[in-house]
């Protein structure tokens, strides 16, 4: 958590790209709000309440994305199922007709060359996401196919050796939260391990965050009291100004996942009909720019 705190607004600007103006404007004018009235050391006034009550709004509009996504429309199942498995042309081999071969890459049409490491399937170097330089920052990183290593443990229990090379190879493919940066992969895992898995891990910590800094005010007065004044009342409305911070950056980040999904269901569902996106594609002009400046940040499209 502490990672998140020190690191989270840098982050979510990397992140969000243009949008992460949005969250600096509400930050900003709460910050004049909090300078132009004032507050008293260990006094919970018209600033710590206002502050409060709008990250408590953001925080809550974080979950109701959140729960949108995962309990309501359940979109994770599009991607975690992989379906874009079933569209890669295979045709059993003339020696051995249990056996296939993959004869074209889903996302692309073109003729694959590279395979997955979590998925397993064959795409072209067009449809393959390499951005495993981000994952060499230590900060953030973390394992992400868990589930998977598990399954290679038990299935491979006969047989030790075999199993040791295909966990070492699952423990490789890893993710960085703070950056979105993971282990090459075919573009579908890609954006179901930043949009169900890496970044929602750090909304979470930052929503967590934004609560703790809103109503520290509340809960260490007399922390506050004990500084006394001018210092005790400028930490306090600092806290009160970062409980916003954290709650918009969430709110930002979780909204960006909806986008994300999204925008990239849109472009594979003529190929892979089983991706649905979330929210239908606007076809307007300006709409149609938001939607893409909300998705993804200028130096992460999506793929």
């Amino acid at each position: 958590m502490i990672v998140q705190s020190v690191f989270g607004p840098l982050a979510t600007i990397y992140l969000l790209g243009i949008p992460s103006l949005l969250v600096m404007a509400i930050v900003g004018s709460f910050l004049v709000l909090i300078i132009e009235v004032g507050s008293e050391a260990g006094v919970t006034g018209t600033v710590e309440i206002t502050c409060a009550s709008v990250a408590t709004v953001l925080v809550v509009f974080y979950l109701c994305i959140h729960l949108y996504m995962t309990n309501y429309r359940k979109i994770e199942v599009y991607f975690s199922s992989f379906p874009w498995l079933r569209h890669n042309g295979d045709i059993p081999t003339k020696q051995n007709f249990s056996r296939s071969y993959p004869t074209r890459c889903p996302f692309t049409d073109n003729k694959p060359t590279l395979r997955c490491p979590s998925c397993g399937v064959h795409t072209c170097e067009r449809a393959f996401n390499l951005s495993g330089k981000r994952i060499a920052v230590a900060l953030g990183r973390t394992v992400l196919r868990w589930e998977m290593a598990r399954d290679i443990t038990e299935k491979y229990s006969h047989d030790p050796m075999a199993g040791r090379k295909k966990l070492d190879a699952i423990l490789d493919y890893k993710g960085n939260y703070l950056n979105g940066g993971l282990s090459d992969c075919c573009v579908g895992c890609a954006t179901w391990q930043r949009c169900f898995s890496l970044q929602p891990r750090l909304a979470l910590s930052l929503a967590m965050i934004s609560l703790f800094f809103a109503f520290s005010p509340w809960a260490f007065r007399e922390f506050f009291v004990i500084i006394g004044s001018p210092a005790g009342a400028i930490l306090q409305n600092i806290f009160s100004g970062l409980g916003i911070m954290y709650g918009g950056s969430a709110a930002a980040l979780q909204l960006q996942l909806l986008f994300r999904t999204s925008v990239f269901a849109e472009k594979y569902r003529s190929k892979i009909p089983e991706l649905t996106p979330a929210i239908p594609k606007p076809t307007r002009p300006i709409l149609m720019h938001l939607w893409n400046t909300f998705a993804t940040a200028p130096w992460d499209k999506v793929n």
